[in-house]
């Protein structure tokens, strides 16, 4: 039987179909953070239809800015642009797990961590998945801040299914090395985990990173795995 947490994270999965574009994630994650408050406050979930309906009203919105900027002359602009005159931010590369690498100022170390069905007490895998988790070194080698997100990274399961990351809001701090969202300054490093939740004993044959902003994708690598 689902938790609170599991049975309003679901609900958010169901109406909205995820989180996986920039749009989505940043309409996911100030909904999905009412969506929890909702789940662990007194009396949570008695006004679950009216938060189904503000769903519904923020896809609205997001379809609505997708628009604006697919009719944008920025948008029109760049997909005229040849790929020798692409912005290198705006390549994809690819890269080994473990091996520290330099991707636009920015240094990665990315390593796999761990399997566990549980992180917390609240954050619990559903019967037949398992949580993989994979530690991120960040260093800010650039001369500009760097913002980070947990939402940067994804995984291809061995099937060929993209799997985003399993979206957790540590609004307490309790959960020891934690990567999260933030910021680092020029000569800044943090280190943290990110977690999926994949099919008991599913190997992963790619690990990806994509920066999105409002104004499209800013850069991507791939780590085969």
């Amino acid at each position: 039987m689902m938790n609170q947490y599991q049975a309003f994270r679901q609900t958010w999965i169901d109406t909205s179909g995820g989180y996986g574009s920039c749009l989505g994630n940043y309409y996911s994650q100030r909904f999905y953070l009412r969506l929890c408050w909702q789940a662990v406050r007194p009396g949570g979930g008695e006004d679950l239809t009216s938060l189904k309906a503000e769903v519904a009203a923020l896809k609205q919105e997001v379809e609505a800015l997708k628009q604006q900027l697919a009719d944008s002359p920025a948008s029109a602009g760049s997909s005229d642009q040849s790929g020798s005159d692409a912005s290198p931010a705006a390549s994809e590369a690819s890269y080994n797990l473990g091996q520290p690498f330099q991707y636009d100022g920015v240094e990665f170390t990315i390593t796999e961590r761990e399997r566990t069905t549980q992180i917390h007490d609240q954050i619990v895998a559903a019967e037949g998945y398992e949580f993989l988790l994979y530690n991120i070194t960040l260093h800010n080698a650039g001369s500009e801040d760097y913002s980070y997100s947990q939402n940067d990274y994804s995984i291809v399961l061995s099937n060929g299914e993209i799997q985003d990351n399993h979206l957790i809001l540590d609004l307490k701090n309790v959960l020891d090395d934690f990567l999260g969202t933030g910021e680092l300054a020029p000569g800044g490093q943090t280190t943290g985990w990110v977690a999926f939740e994949v099919p008991v004993g599913d190997q992963p044959i790619e690990f990806r990173y994509v920066k999105a902003t409002f104004s499209g994708i800013k850069g991507s690598f791939k780590i085969r795995l």
